[in-house]
């Protein structure tokens, strides 16, 4: 069994049939979360503009972005958060880091199987001043001059402006591909 399951007429069968006579169990009390329903309610008071929340699991909640762009983080409110209690741990990746859709840029992980309803999470914010955020990249067209010599081959000019469009492609922008003159 897994650390946080509910026991029912099922599993009581299934371990007294493998031959476990006496379990640990815990019971949550009037007022407290358990650790998926803490870490959900974490991740999603810090989640900002164009973050995800995924499903909690064993006591842990990630944040995807939900396209690509630059990973914002107000430092100053993870510390606090990271301060609260040594079983509260919120972890990101670096501010400003260039991050694609999909992409995990933050865990909230509750250590404790159960956490007070009133200490599970920050005070409520609105979507626009969350702690995290994604900033999306504004597709943009670049103009390239190339001026070809008699000893530059036009193959190393596409070579060129191929790795150009590589670079330019996860910030969603590309070339305007001119015409090449001698």
């Amino acid at each position: 069994m897994k650390k946080g399951e509910w026991i029912g007429a099922g599993q009581i069968a299934g371990l007294e049939a493998a031959g476990v006579d006496e379990i640990l169990g815990a019971r949550l009390e009037a007022g407290e979360v358990d650790e998926n329903e803490a870490a959900r309610r974490l991740a999603e008071a810090l989640a900002g503009a164009n973050l995800n929340v995924d499903m909690a699991f064993t006591g842990r909640c990630n944040l995807r972005s939900n396209c690509s762009g630059l990973f914002m983080v107000n430092a100053a409110v993870i510390d606090r958060v990271n301060m609260i209690d040594e079983t509260i741990t919120i972890a990101t990746l670096k501010p400003f880091r260039r991050v694609v859709e999909g992409e995990m840029v933050a865990t909230a992980k509750i250590i404790s199987l159960c956490r007070r309803r009133r200490r599970a999470r920050p005070r409520r914010r609105s979507r626009r001043r969350r702690s995290l955020a994604r900033a999306p990249f504004r597709p943009l067209r670049v103009g390239v001059v190339s001026t070809l010599r008699p000893d530059l081959k036009s193959s190393t000019v596409e070579k060129a402006l191929r790795a150009l469009d590589e670079r330019l492609a996860p910030a969603g922008g590309n070339h305007d591909r001119g015409t090449h003159a001698a």
